[in-house]
């Protein structure tokens, strides 16, 4: 921590749930950075690794799944999360939809996730409900 570096690696993971947001962070942070870079006469090379745009999961997917949560009895609550998993590209294909569940310490993507059995039969209940409505289609 009190070494100064030759040289730095950093990776920065900008998300949100509106691309305008993105765009414009992800534009303050190459000018923040280009004016560092000046101002102390050092080099930045910028690398794009990747670029997800937000999605919204269609009302009526969003419908659907709270449909089947009370259904089956489970409290639920509507999430805005970054994590888009394969649903950035099943997107383009059909409706989707994410279901989460309770993890330890709310830890997940990481060695010490943890969800308990029962949390793990109760998300599998809602997604059966879920199938099973979506497989009768509208009503």
């Amino acid at each position: 921590i009190n070494i100064v570096p030759g040289e730095v690696d950093l990776l920065v993971d900008f998300r949100g749930i509106e691309r305008a947001a993105i765009g414009e962070t992800l534009e303050r942070f190459e000018t923040g950075t280009a004016e560092i870079a000046a101002r102390r006469g050092i080099a930045i090379e910028r690398i794009s690794l990747m670029r997800d745009m937000p999605l919204t999961v269609p009302p009526e997917m969003v419908a659907v799944a709270e449909a089947a949560a009370r259904a089956v009895d489970v409290p639920h609550r509507r999430l805005t999360s970054g994590a888009s998993h394969d649903a950035n590209h099943m997107a383009a294909l059909c409706p989707i939809g994410l279901l989460f569940i309770p993890c330890r310490d709310g830890r997940s993507h990481c060695p010490e996730e943890w969800a308990e059995v029962e949390h793990l039969g109760t998300g599998t209940r809602v997604l059966l409900e879920l199938l099973l409505r979506l497989d009768r289609g509208p009503t």
